[in-house]
């Protein structure tokens, strides 16, 4: 394992993806690795915090798979 500092290269060819950061940040990182992640990769969210929206709440680990389209 390594420690890069480019979000998008610390995400190539992961099968696992942990995200420990601030929830406002949340978007920004995901928007910049969508589109990088392996189709078969699994999110794991240690963040806390939720998401409201019109639609209602929605967690961090929603938000996350949804915006990566992974399982």
């Amino acid at each position: 394992m390594d420690s890069v500092a480019d979000a998008v290269d610390a995400v190539k060819g992961a099968t696992h993806i942990v995200v420990v950061i601030p929830h406002q940040f949340i978007q920004h990182l995901l928007d910049t690795i969508h589109g990088h992640t392996m189709p078969n990769a699994r999110a794991i969210s240690l963040i806390k915090g939720i998401g409201i929206s019109n639609q209602g709440m929605t967690t961090m680990t929603q938000i996350i798979h949804r915006t990566l389209a992974i399982p």
